[in-house]
């Protein structure tokens, strides 16, 4: 083999070695402070963004919302999902004539509930059928609402059996929590006064890309595990990408009240989609006749505003994906 093609053959390995370790394409977070100022913390971040520059972030947030702000929220046990329903089966149930005819629930080796009615009344066994099938689905709707849980279908496309799991609500997680995050858009407008929500998007993406990046659990299984609300991925400077992409949302949409955000899923990933001003090569996605540019808040990778990772879109080219509107 030809000596100078082997050492251009090997300077385009170094070169492509040093891009892809480049921190213009890692997240770089260079120091995280957290510094105790009695009733308050202070939040110092500095890092490098896609283009080597340094970039700095700070804000103060209250130590009682930190602890308290969506405190019980946690993984979703599928066993207490069950006996909360269960119970308010059983209430149901007694409440019923015995004379006109009786239920029996089944033993089940999964977490759902099944029964068995008999009566002389086929009328009576559908009624009692239908009376009791809506209060199940009430229960688990009152139960995870109050869990902030909502069900989830599997995402078509992926080969998987079509069965229906439970994820966190995104959408009550973007809405709610605003007081305890205030201080952090007060920051954030101080920073860049009447920027336009790209150009805030920019920077909020190079901010949270370089937060550590946890990795998600599988969604059709984990039921929740390691998903924390957006008060958590700052106290705890990290986050899986739904965390970070809520995150995102949460803090856009109080500064930009109209924005018009949506949650996508793909097997084992999530990123977004924001309803702005699309430009000629901006990578979009469609919905309800409007574009939404693509927007990766997870990182490691400094992915610009409007682009997404390859793996990204070879599932949504392919049509594997879910959308959920935040807005």
């Amino acid at each position: 083999m030809n000596l100078t093609f082997v050492n251009r053959f090997m300077i385009l390995i170094s070169i492509f070695l040093l891009i892809l370790l480049s921190p213009a394409i890692m997240a770089k977070q260079l120091s995280f402070n957290q510094t105790d100022l009695g009733a308050s913390i202070n939040f110092k971040y500095h890092w490098l963004d896609e283009n080597k520059n340094e970039q700095t972030f700070d804000f103060e947030l209250s130590k009682q919302k930190l602890s308290n702000e969506f405190r019980h929220f946690k993984a979703l046990r599928p066993s207490l999902l069950r006996m909360f329903s269960l119970k308010q089966l059983k209430i149901a149930i007694s409440e019923l004539n015995p004379k006109e005819g009786q239920v029996k629930i089944l033993p089940s080796n999964n977490n759902n509930i099944e029964f068995s009615l008999r009566s002389r009344d086929p009328e009576w066994n559908r009624k009692t059928q239908e009376h009791l099938n809506k209060v199940y689905t009430d229960s688990l709707k009152v139960y995870l609402k109050k869990e902030y849980y909502i069900e989830f279908d599997n995402i078509v496309g992926t080969g998987q059996s079509n069965n229906l799991y439970f994820k966190p609500d995104h959408h009550r997680f973007v809405l709610e929590g605003t007081e305890a995050t205030l201080p952090i858009v007060n920051a954030l407008k101080e920073k860049l006064p009447g920027v336009s929500a790209r150009k805030m998007a920019e920077f909020l993406l190079s901010w949270i890309q370089t937060i550590p990046y946890d990795e998600i659990e599988d969604r059709t299984t984990s039921n929740g595990a390691g998903y924390l609300p957006p008060i958590h991925v700052i106290s705890n400077n990290k986050g899986d990408c739904d965390s970070k992409a809520t995150l995102f949302a949460h803090l856009m949409k109080q500064i930009y009240p109209n924005l018009r955000m949506i949650m996508i899923y793909l097997p084992q990933h999530a990123l977004l989609g924001i309803n702005m001003s699309v430009l000629s090569d901006d990578e979009v996605i469609e919905l309800d006749g409007l574009s939404f540019v693509l927007t990766e808040p997870v990182g490691p990778a400094l992915i610009p505003i409007a682009e997404a990772s390859p793996s990204s879109m070879r599932y949504i080219d392919a049509g594997i994906y879910q959308l959920e509107k935040l807005y």
